[in-house]
């Protein structure tokens, strides 16, 4: 049986609209994470990571977004050490993610342009 690869590209060319878009999907991966309908490890393998940390910092991401994604690399050893203290930890992020949107808010010049999902396969 053939398995069909699906692709997406998503194309953003300013700091901002990247920021951003960070900022929607770590919201996202948040309110999974309080419905359970994402687990910790998914969240990771979407964007808590070491390496998403490194190639956002790479291309000049503000370090208090990345700060963020750090909060949520320690969500596992929080769910293991402190299962108690888990949902509080992702309220943390979540709050914050959404004080550093409103500081950090697009004016009408970063807002994404129209077609900035490039390309379906």
């Amino acid at each position: 049986m053939e398995t069909s690869v699906s692709k997406i590209i998503i194309k953003l060319d300013d700091k901002k609209e990247i920021e951003r878009l960070i900022s929607i999907l770590n919201l996202g991966i948040c309110t999974g994470l309080k419905q359970r309908s994402l687990t910790i490890s998914e969240a990771e393998s979407y964007l808590y990571s070491p390496y998403t940390m490194e190639q956002l910092k790479k291309i000049g991401i503000a370090q208090e977004l990345i700060d963020l994604i750090h909060l949520g690399t320690e969500l596992e050893d929080l769910e293991s050490l402190l299962p108690e203290k888990l949902n509080d930890g992702i309220e943390e992020i979540q709050a914050k993610t959404i004080e550093f949107m409103k500081t950090n808010s697009s004016d009408s010049s970063t807002v994404p342009r129209p077609k900035w999902l490039q390309k379906f396969d």
